[in-house]
């Protein structure tokens, strides 16, 4: 549309029909572009129907996003266990310690990007609703407590037996409370799937 800018986003319908059996490409692109000019393109969706509900993430990338978060968490508690076995902190071993949690914070980031719009959703109701709330409010408690224990435990450059089991049992719960958020997101997502297809029964194809 004439005189859109790029500080903002637009969101565009259209309609299609296809027959039985059909191959066809979606292609994206913009005309009248001025001169040295951008498009960007994101949170694209197909569906069935007349009526286009709000974005959802599928299945597929929020998976890949907790797996992300889970490898980082895996690689950041090998160095971990690796740096307080001498119980001496060095600086390279405590900078190396930092770009983890940075690193964990990022992947983490991509989570809560889809939990905002899953939550959000206006299919997403009852009990699956309240129990992803839940679920991400005790993963992100999990998140916050591994950072503070392990920053607290490093900070002095030493580490004892006792802070060592620490960090191991925020390390655990962090695993735990990201496998229940997981559990509870896919539920999300099937309770909205469902309500779209009930709507689309309800109103018509």
């Amino acid at each position: 549309q004439g005189g859109n800018t790029l500080d903002k986003w637009y969101r565009f319908e259209t309609t299609f029909t296809t027959t039985a059996n059909t191959d066809f490409a979606l292609n994206l692109y913009s005309v009248n572009l001025a001169d040295n000019g951008y498009v960007w393109f994101t949170d694209v969706q197909v569906q069935e129907g007349t009526k286009a509900t709000a974005w959802t993430p599928c299945s597929e990338d929020v998976n890949s996003n907790i797996n992300d978060v889970k490898n980082s968490l895996s690689n950041f508690q090998t160095t971990v266990n690796t740096t307080f076995k001498d119980g001496i902190i060095e600086e390279a071993e405590a900078k190396a310690i930092a770009q983890h949690l940075k690193t964990l914070d990022a992947e983490k980031a991509d989570i809560d990007k889809e939990y905002s719009a899953i939550y959000s959703n206006a299919y997403l109701t009852g009990a699956a609703k309240t129990n992803l709330s839940s679920a991400k409010s005790s993963y992100d408690s999990a998140h916050t407590s591994l950072k503070s224990t392990i920053n607290t435990v490093i900070a002095d450059g030493k580490v004892t037996t006792s802070e060592s089991a620490s960090v191991t049992s925020t390390f655990n719960t962090y695993n735990a409370q990201l496998g229940a958020y997981k559990q509870c997101v896919q539920e999300a997502l099937d309770n909205i799937s469902s309500a779209k297809i009930s709507d689309i029964q309800i109103g018509g194809i």
